[in-house]
């Protein structure tokens, strides 16, 4: 997986800029999370786990600044990674979102929902689940899309989603679809606008992007910051 983000330099380089925002109706896109910045010592790689975020402006130009994880968070979206007892949510992601003269803060995270949960197909049943070992191979309509699947539903107010294809080959959590929540902190309800930035077709196909597309380019900053060496400043 490093290697495959390494050869991606040029993204964080700015010899090529993201995908186009203005196609879904964004304008700017803020994201927030933990990543692991990989770090040469010796002969072996440590993951350096650090507070990152990147924004993405409507012209494609990025801009990344990292800091180390025992800072704890230092502006207003890190602060909403807080669990309500005060430890770092290191599954979840916070967005800011401007689109249209509307702006959204969401916290998207793992629920810890799966294909193996026993409530899964009870949640998703409109898509009918079907299949080998009761799950379905071929799925969901609600976004179309040449690489992958992509499914929304409703769960205690906030939507939910999840994409790719179950084949149904290993019974374990690496295979199984996992389901991830919006949940709007402030502003508009843009969900729709995340779950959309989902389905960009920059991932291999069978290799689906299970978070808003900006997730993957704050990983790779990361590790380009550290193949670099850099202070955590980019852009």
């Amino acid at each position: 997986m490093l290697k495959e983000l390494l050869v991606k330099q040029d993204v964080a380089d700015g010899q090529v800029r993201a995908f186009d925002l203005g196609s879904f109706g964004i304008e700017s896109v803020t994201v927030c999370g933990v990543v692991n910045v990989p770090r040469k010592e010796e002969d072996k790689i440590e993951l350096d786990a650090r507070l990152a975020t990147l924004t993405i402006g409507a012209d494609g130009a990025m801009g990344y600044t990292s800091h180390p994880i025992e800072d704890g968070p230092v502006d207003e979206m890190e602060l909403e990674l807080l669990t309500a007892d005060g430890k770092l949510d290191k599954d979840a992601y916070i967005y800011d979102v401007q689109a249209c003269g509307r702006s959204m803060l969401a916290r998207v995270r793992d629920t810890g929902l799966t294909t193996f949960s026993n409530s899964f197909t009870t949640l998703v049943r409109d898509y009918q689940l079907a299949g080998k070992a009761g799950r379905k191979k071929e799925f969901f309509e609600s976004y179309n899309s040449p690489y992958y699947g992509i499914g929304t539903f409703e769960r205690a107010g906030m939507t939910c989603y999840f994409v790719g294809v179950n084949n149904g080959t290993k019974e374990d959590l690496a295979t199984a679809i996992h389901v991830r929540s919006i949940e709007v902190l402030e502003g508009d309800d843009l969900s729709e606008l995340l779950v959309k930035l989902v389905n960009v077709g920059l991932s291999r196909h069978g290799a689906p992007s299970r978070w808003p597309i900006p997730v993957k380019y704050l990983n790779e900053y990361a590790a380009r910051e550290g193949a670099a060496g850099e202070s955590g400043i980019c852009s």
